[in-house]
């Protein structure tokens, strides 16, 4: 199963960095909140596509370390989350961000993240390259999703 914590792509500078956007909806919330690690998967996939795009989609970023966490709150079913992922620095294949977390204009969470920049096998460099792109246009484009059954 995989779990996408990135609704919308709302602003990016390629290689310094971006903002996304997450509706929580009730059934990604364990005990009506967040868990603390969909908390830093949804930093860690904003902060993934702009390491993606910023490589041409020809790297995969996995996270490799979180030497800093901080979450102040864990966000409930209805909240809008804004995350801000910006680029500190590069070493060898290895990205370092700074990462911010607001749900509804509050601070719920921030941290420093280190990305691995994966080269994929060459076999399927190309097919992996054209789906993330595909996802990326989508994510863009496309409005924030509201799913309201989903929210009651």
């Amino acid at each position: 199963m995989r779990y996408l914590f990135v609704d919308r792509i709302v602003t990016l500078e390629s290689g310094r960095r971006i903002v996304a956007e997450k509706l929580v909806s009730r059934t990604e919330v364990h005990g009506r909140r967040l868990r603390a690690s969909q908390i830093l998967e949804t930093m860690a996939q904003a902060a993934g596509w702009l390491a993606k795009e910023s490589h041409a989609f020809a790297r995969l970023p996995l996270l490799a370390k979180v030497p800093e966490l901080e979450i102040l709150r864990r966000p409930q079913a209805g909240e809008k989350l804004r995350v801000e992922a910006r680029v500190d620095g590069r070493v060898s294949d290895c990205l370092s961000l700074s990462v911010t977390l607001e749900a509804e204009g509050e601070l719920v969470a921030r941290g420093q993240l280190l990305l691995y920049l994966l080269q994929p096998p060459a076999e399927r460099g190309s097919e992996l390259a054209d789906l993330a792109r595909e996802h990326f246009h989508y994510l863009t484009q496309a409005p924030t999703r509201r799913v309201l059954s989903s929210l009651q």
